[in-house]
């Protein structure tokens, strides 16, 4: 790691962490617990987004941002003495309340803020950009909540970006700095806590490394520190912003006790941290050679820009999940839909034009429309534009790009956006007019893709993994997507092997003779018994929770058990892995025959999740019919998408479960 500066005093002793009155709160305050559990994405997409605001703004060719790590010591942090006095008399103040005993989440809290403050030496995360710097009103909006000073072509628009930052800092203490065209320099800090007694009067959680504080003043109240008074932890990296990018302005970020957004990776470099998902989200500003991301770390720097991003996006290619944000294998196959299509559609309507890019999946899939607005990447479920819609079509991939020059549709969509930028709310956030508004732009670029894509065609499509099938009409084995009404090559599903389970060498999926303590997964899940057999199985969806199932197993069987796994992500994303879980049936009909109760496989509640099958010859098809609800334990809107995964067992003899009979039949060849 490379040395820090020398440590050198501020000329101007006035400079200090202040905390002013405020109301009563502890270390677990609503405004840095919704913030608290995010992955770093979130926090990376925050930082990179205002520098990509700030540098449009001040109208540079490509937004440069560096981050890298300095150590230190731990008193070069301005502030730190006010913040350990601070802190020892919210911690004091918090106990009296709590009759000397903390709450568990504030007591992890403070054990962590103790840690840190009891080193010698820290690192701190500096991000630099080349943007339009701060003077007083961008510092006033900036340590506000809820005030944004962005203008409309910018990607943020809430106010509160700077709280996804804080829990990146153990002591959750975040320090700004700016330089401006004309070369004067600014600076100030926030640091959250608890409320406390001091000596002179009552605190609030909120300390602002300021001058003072104006009386009086509502949107102007702090006085900062500019000039000589900035202290040399920050003026050191706002001169080489002076120093290596031209005009000299731009924006230093410092998260001192930089916690590597406790990824427990010993391998994990910052460039990991940083260049992957600032790929994945901003792929769009790369692509069009927007935007520049440095990461200096041990005396190396590595440049992520438009040269670069396919050799980054290429190396998280099978990144299949990703916590509320765009995974690996999803933000390439947008990037190479920009790249494959370079004649460009716009689509004109009467809010403004939206270009659009489109790309044929050649060798089978999911289609997918993606929207980016400002070079970053919001969502994947757009009004209008829900992939169901289009399971009629041969596979394709759309990307949106909207920024302020498309219009008003631009403005909408930033309008109808939640606080991370990630997912659209038109319901919450625009009226009903707006809202009308936005649904008949997006319809026309719905018609714009039906005039471009083909229809899908009867071809077979072979897939791998257990079929899946989604209440829009599209069978989906593994990642590849199989058409409706044909038969679909299955390989066998193979359960994780339980801990009394042994796979039989040559990778054959058999259980060994090993007597199995079916024990159930929690929530009442227990697993299917038997071996999986290889099928081929046609799935249509009848009605949002009703599904007609053809299975057609390669071997014979005297008993076998089907179930319909629910999907890992819910809508064929893979996003947001839960526990394996099973839907629960009714009505069910097998050969047009209505299934006694008794004839099926129920879970330790009662609910019924699986049919139990009589003797079949190989290459017989199996005609089952359905409704399905989902676990009492998942709570989903009713009309959320859902896709099933088949999956077909050889029912063992000494494995039926209590209760469960077995359909004797004979399905003729």
């Amino acid at each position: 790691m490379r040395p820090f500066w020398k440590n050198r005093p501020s000329p101007n002793l006035d400079v200090a962490l202040r905390f002013g009155p405020g109301e009563p709160a502890g270390f677990t305050s609503v405004g840095v617990a919704g913030f608290q559990n995010l992955n770093p994405a979130a926090v990376v997409r925050e930082l990179i987004q205002n520098s990509l605001d700030a540098a449009r703004e001040a109208r540079r060719g490509i937004a440069r941002v560096r981050f890298e790590i300095l150590e230190h010591s731990l008193d070069d942090i301005p502030g730190i003495r006010e913040y350990r006095a601070s802190f020892g008399q919210a911690v004091q103040a918090q106990m009296e309340l709590h009759g000397r005993k903390l709450s568990a989440q504030a007591d992890l809290v403070v054990r962590s803020i103790r840690r840190r403050l009891s080193a010698r030496r820290c690192k701190t995360l500096f991000i630099l950009d080349n943007g339009i710097g701060l003077d007083t009103s961008r510092m006033n909006g900036l340590l506000g909540d809820g005030l944004s000073i962005k203008d409309d072509s910018g990607a943020g628009a809430f106010g509160n970006g700077h709280y996804v930052a804080v829990p990146a800092s153990d002591l959750r203490y975040i320090l700004y700095g700016g330089r401006t065209r004309d070369g004067s320099v600014i600076c100030a800090g926030h640091a959250i806590l608890a409320s406390h007694q001091s000596e002179d009067d009552v605190c609030g959680k909120d300390g602002y490394f300021v001058q003072g504080f104006q009386p009086g003043k509502l949107f102007d109240r702090y006085i900062f520190a500019r000039d000589q008074a900035v202290p040399a932890y920050l003026a050191e990296r706002l001169q080489w912003i002076a120093s290596h990018w031209a005009p000299g302005a731009g924006t230093v970020v410092a998260v001192p006790c930089f916690n590597e957004f406790n990824i427990r990776d010993e391998d994990a470099t910052l460039w990991d941290l940083i260049a992957k998902p600032a790929a994945c989200n901003f792929f769009a500003a790369f692509a069009n050679s927007e935007l520049c991301v440095e990461v200096a770390e041990r005396d190396s720097v590595e440049t992520l820009d438009a040269g670069s991003i396919a050799e980054v996006l290429e190396s998280v290619a099978e990144q299949k999940r990703s916590r509320n944000f765009l995974s690996g294998s999803r933000a390439r196959s947008a990037f190479e839909t920009i790249r494959w299509d370079s004649h460009k559609r716009v689509v004109r309507t009467p809010i403004g034009d939206i270009p659009i890019w489109l790309r044929e999946i050649r060798d089978g899939g999911i289609s997918r429309i993606d929207l980016c607005r400002a070079g970053m990447w919001i969502s994947d479920d757009i009004p209008r534009l829900r992939r169901q819609k289009f399971s009629d079509l041969k596979p394709f991939h759309c990307v949106l790009q909207l920024d302020a020059t498309c219009g008003e549709i631009h403005d909408l969509v930033r309008k109808a956006e939640g606080p991370l930028h990630n997912h659209l709310e038109a319901r919450k956030w625009l009226s009903d007019k707006e809202r009308t508004s936005l649904d008949r732009a997006f319809d026309q670029v719905a018609d714009a893709i039906r005039e471009t894509v083909g229809a899908l065609s009867s071809d077979r499509v072979f897939v791998d993994d257990v079929l899946k099938i989604s209440d829009y009409g599209v069978g989906v084995g593994g990642r590849q997507a199989s058409n409706r009404g044909q038969f679909a090559e299955m390989r066998a599903y193979h359960p994780e092997r339980r801990q009394e389970e042994q796979i039989r060498p040559g990778g054959g999926g058999g259980l060994s003779d090993k007597p199995v303590n079916p024990s159930p997964l929690p929530n009442n899940r227990p697993r299917p018994m038997g071996r999986p057999i290889r099928f081929r199985a046609v799935a249509v969806p009848v009605d949002l929770r009703s599904c007609r199932v053809e299975i057609k197993p390669d071997e014979g069987f005297d008993s076998a058990e089907v179930r319909f796994g629910l999907d890992e992500s819910l809508d064929a994303s893979c996003d947001d892995s839960r526990g394996e879980a099973f839907a629960q049936l009714e009505n069910v009909k097998v050969c047009s025959r209505g299934v006694d109760s008794s004839k099926l496989t129920k879970n330790e509640a009662g609910k019924p999740i699986g049919i139990l099958l009589g003797k079949c010859s190989a290459n017989v098809s199996w005609p089952i019919e359905f409704d399905f609800r989902l676990p009492d334990d998942m709570q989903l809107p009713a009309d959320c998408r859902v896709v099933l995964k088949t999956m077909l067992f050889r029912q063992s003899p000494n494995r039926i479960p209590p209760g469960a009979g077995i359909v004797e039949q004979r399905i003729p060849e």
